[in-house]
């Protein structure tokens, strides 16, 4: 009985543990961290990922560290790698805020679009387009979903000639949502770097 005792301690010492280092890393980088500090990130929720204690937020923290190294990063052999990377931490999300999950997957087949757009825009733009719109139906007030959209809005319309005039209002929501954020972390927060000089 003892022994069993002891074992659930220290179960439950591990679980907050990897709990307490997952809000670290959250806070880090939610908090538009540099390229090497971005990197470091990275290499932390890579040892969370193998240690048997991952979640939902884990693989999506590191789809989106991959992302924003692939967006970078001007090597394009190290952009793939990275691309690659994502789409695998990405099938294994399991659970999780469907609203989250479906804008994370609508930012990776946004980047995949970047390595070939002639060949992939008409491809994959749909499904862009379609998780983004999913993302939103689920939550419509999802400052990620809302910006994400936007910006690849903006510029299929600009490849076209066009204007995607519900830029400015979109991303003015969008903003004004990222400032009265009231989530808890770990869950996502990140969007501020979107908007530069005006924080």
């Amino acid at each position: 009985m003892k022994t069993i005792i002891t074992f659930a301690f220290s179960l439950i010492i591990m679980l907050n543990a990897s709990a307490k280092s997952l809000d670290e890393i959250a806070t880090k980088i939610n908090a538009q961290p540099s390229i090497p500090q971005l990197m470091e990130i990275r290499a932390n929720l890579e040892q969370l990922c193998t240690s048997g204690d991952a979640n939902w937020l884990t693989h999506y923290y590191m789809v989106y560290a991959d992302l924003c190294l692939f967006f970078s990063s001007n090597e394009e052999k190290t952009k793939l790698n990275y691309l690659d990377d994502a789409k695998a931490h990405l099938a294994k999300i399991a659970d999780g805020d469907p609203s989250e999950v479906e804008a994370l997957r609508g930012y990776w087949y946004m980047a995949l679009v970047t390595t070939n757009q002639a060949e992939n825009g008409p491809k994959y733009s749909p499904i862009v387009i379609g998780c983004y719109q999913k993302a939103l139906k689920i939550n419509p007030e999802n400052p990620r979903a809302i910006l994400l959209n936007a910006i690849f809005m903006s510029n299929m319309q600009k490849s076209f000639g066009g204007v995607y005039k519900e830029f400015n209002d979109d991303m003015k929501r969008a903003y004004e949502l990222l400032q009265a954020s009231a989530t808890a972390l770990p869950n996502p927060q990140w969007g501020m770097e979107f908007f530069g000089n005006q924080q």
